[in-house]
């Protein structure tokens, strides 16, 4: 049980990259500008600076997922729509303790705590959250939830989560049906925390994530994840264009030319370095045969992904440098890659060229109210579940 527990506060450091409006740190690179003119470049380094210093705000962000054609899912198109909605407002302690955690990977944020938790001791403490997470996906996708879970998933449902004074409140009134609590429950997260700190926790987690006591396909995936929070070394494939938003709002859109990246020598160098690892080892593929087929790789390129977009954009409030809305997409279209594949006689069976496929990801946040008090208080009834509850298992 600490194990998951650790985990979980762990991610809850993480996840503040989402709304991560005020939470930067000081060595955080600078905005990626491109070909852009050193005023439009200023006003991306303002906007940066500026979102340094909000303390409290309100944030409506959606989270899109779709997949279509592709064999063995329970529908023609599977959809999963996440939208949250809350007040966020941080003390001077959590602020502190937040910018040095976000743009860490986990292996770097689990390092930091081993040295030091009090950051994420102050993070709890002093971070306020009110939101609702609502959920939306497709029936059979739910069903398939229900068979594996072996209780039932409904296809629509809403969760309250009040975080105050270290304690995380949860409306799960959606699963009464399923034996939750009606009305609010409360759990001491700050008082679970420290109790993993005193048991000496993370300085164990991060000795079991030190590369050396890794096996090669893990520590390639934890590099791999570094790697993507770090993303300058793509800058020569990246563009970003300005254009105008609504009331003068300065909208900068980025986007990666993938086709180009996966031709360079950039990337075959990382493909080798993964392979020299062993992150494809349960492939079956020798580094020798990956690194074989990698100039065919590089020449395919441009067809294979010709029809994949990588992509975000930030609008930014000239007036006072705030960034009011992000965005980032996925999306790939697969059709052209399977027509392609028909024609040279390499299309499973199972597929059919003529049928759409695709997948795609795409998130949406909205920032407003920039530090504006929030009014957040912990729910009067709610009832709380003692910190023992969670050890009643063995330490795993």
């Amino acid at each position: 049980m600490r194990s998951k527990m650790l985990g979980l506060l762990v991610v809850l450091a993480l996840v503040l990259g989402t709304f991560g409006t005020a939470f930067a740190q000081d060595e955080m690179p600078a905005p990626f500008c491109g070909d852009l003119s050193e005023e439009d470049c200023t006003l991306l380094k303002d906007a940066q600076a500026a979102m340094m210093e909000v303390s409290s705000y309100k944030a409506s962000a959606t989270y899109d997922a779709s997949v279509a054609g592709i064999p063995g899912l329970p529908a023609d198109e599977v959809n999963v729509n996440v939208g949250v909605d809350g007040s966020f407002a941080m003390d001077e302690a959590a602020m502190a303790a937040a910018q040095g955690l976000v743009g860490k990977d986990q292996q770097a944020v689990t390092a930091a705590l081993a040295e030091d938790a009090q950051p994420l001791v102050d993070l709890l403490n002093g971070w306020k959250v009110d939101g609702t997470i609502n959920v939306d996906m497709t029936p059979e996708l739910a069903d398939v939830l229900t068979a594996q879970a072996g209780i039932p998933i409904p296809a629509t449902f809403a969760v309250g989560l009040i975080l105050a004074d270290g304690v995380l409140y949860a409306d799960l009134g959606a699963f009464k049906d399923l034996g939750a609590p009606e009305g609010w429950i409360g759990i001491p997260v700050g008082e679970l925390l420290q109790a993993q700190v005193d048991a000496g926790v993370f300085a164990q987690a991060a000795a079991q994530m030190d590369p050396a006591n890794l096996d090669p396909a893990t520590a390639a995936s934890l590099g791999v994840s570094s790697m993507m929070l770090n993303p300058q070394q793509f800058e020569q494939f990246m563009t970003v264009e300005r254009s105008e938003g609504d009331n003068g709002a300065a909208v900068f859109t980025t986007s990666l030319d993938v086709a180009s990246l996966v031709a360079s020598p950039e990337f075959a160098d990382m493909i080798k370095g993964l392979a020299d690892a062993g992150a494809f080892a349960e492939s079956g593929l020798t580094s020798a045969e990956i690194e074989a087929n990698l100039p065919m790789l590089g020449m395919m390129a441009p067809m294979i992904f010709a029809d994949l977009k990588i992509g975000s954009s930030v609008t930014i409030d000239p007036e006072n440098n705030y960034v009011t809305n992000s965005t980032s997409e996925f999306s790939w279209d697969l059709s052209g890659l399977l027509q392609m594949a028909a024609m040279s006689g390499q299309l499973p069976s199972e597929l059919d060229a003529s049928a759409p496929m695709a997948i795609s990801f795409t998130t949406n946040v909205d920032n407003s109210d920039f530090d504006v008090p929030q009014e957040i208080e912990a729910p009067a009834d709610a009832m709380m579940l003692p910190a023992e509850a969670f050890y009643a298992q063995p330490a795993q």
